[in-house]
């Protein structure tokens, strides 16, 4: 064997050693660095302590569990008012749908008995007027006209008229009209109504704005007259068995309120 040979073996025997040698540094080094890294080891926990997690966490689930038991309930009764409300809503709406049409039904039978009752009054009147007349050419006396307000009459035999004046005193209306000779006297009723119909006593429309007591004060004002065209009549009352009735009544006169 040569002596380069031998130097070669020598020199791959060093190799080799070292290789070995950075191995087991590399090894060691890569051992060390793991340790590092891996977390803390987890402290050790008694049985005790798992026990008394586990109690608390089973109680805050009974808790929960109870709540949603009462949310639960509360939800079916909020479900059981709104289908009560719901039923109640619909019944009061039939019910005002039902008394309207009864409220309509009675509203027209009001206005047939409204005619009716025109249709009889307007018959008094031309029997009134008829007796008047009758007793007139007779001769004989009456202390009082028809009971719904002719405009003549008959006192004493003697056949009286009233007659009506309106004029305007600014926005107010003044009435004058002539004095009512009859006997058991009440008073002059003076009516405004915003048609031309108008009755004594007051019906729709109509409004008594003076009561005159003293026979011979044959005027009145009205201050407070709406706007438009207005109807007035002056009615002469008397009294007969604690009755008050129409005994004269001037003819109905319009008159525009500015």
């Amino acid at each position: 064997m040569t002596a380069r040979m031998k130097v070669r073996r020598a020199l791959i025997v060093v190799g080799v050693m070292a290789a070995l040698v950075i191995g087991l540094l590399s090894i060691q080094l890569a051992a060390a660095l793991t340790a590092a890294a891996a977390p803390p080891p987890a402290p050790p926990v008694s049985l005790d302590t798992l026990k008394r997690a586990l109690a608390d966490e089973q109680a805050r689930g009974a808790a929960l569990q109870a709540q949603l038991d009462e949310l639960d309930g509360l939800t079916t009764s909020l479900s059981d008012a709104l289908e009560g409300t719901q039923t109640q809503v619909s019944t009061d709406s039939q019910s005002a749908t039902v008394l309207a049409k009864q409220l309509q039904a009675a509203q027209g039978k009001l206005a047939e008995l409204k005619k009716l009752l025109a249709k009889a009054r307007a018959r008094l009147l031309a029997l009134g007027d008829t007796k008047g007349a009758a007793a007139a050419r007779s001769g004989g006396g009456s202390s009082g006209g028809s009971s719904g307000g002719s405009t003549t009459g008959t006192t004493g035999g003697t056949t009286t008229a009233m007659t009506l004046a309106l004029s305007l005193s600014g926005s107010s209306v003044v009435a004058d009209w002539t004095a009512c000779n009859v006997s058991a006297f009440s008073g002059y009723a003076l009516v405004r109504s915003t048609d031309p119909e108008i009755h004594w006593p007051p019906e729709d429309h109509d409004t008594e704005v003076a009561r005159v007591t003293s026979q011979s004060t044959t005027k009145a004002t009205d201050s407070g007259a709406p706007l438009g065209t207005m109807t007035y009549r002056v009615y002469c009352l008397r009294t007969v068995d604690h009755e008050t009735k129409v005994a004269l009544s001037t003819p109905s006169k319009q008159i525009k309120v500015p």
